[in-house]
């Protein structure tokens, strides 16, 4: 019976612990999205693009679920997600020059 119970209450317990994790979902998202303004420029391989953001500093952007090409030369504010150093855009916007 003792185990029985252990076994309930630790059931009780990661079940709390699933069910507090869900409501965060939508901040959770919104926390993890980055977005990054500069000037957009072709990478070194297809689907990769560098944003120029100040003299000297480059973020590495990949297209993800944004199309990135028509954007070349000009100055846009990107938002996606980071994986390691490379920035995968969701979102892209041309800004005025």
């Amino acid at each position: 019976m003792q185990s029985f119970a252990g076994v309930l209450v630790l059931g009780l317990v990661l079940g709390g612990c699933i069910l507090t994790g869900g409501q965060n979902a939508a901040t959770d998202v919104a926390e993890i999205n980055q977005t990054r303004q500069g000037v957009l420029s072709q990478g070194t391989g297809s689907g990769l693009y560098v944003l120029q953001v100040s003299p000297g500093v480059v973020v590495e952007l990949h297209d993800g679920n944004a199309s990135l090409a028509q954007y070349m030369g000009q100055s846009v504010k990107v938002t996606g997600q980071f994986s390691g150093t490379t920035l995968y855009v969701d979102q892209v916007e041309a800004l005025g020059q």
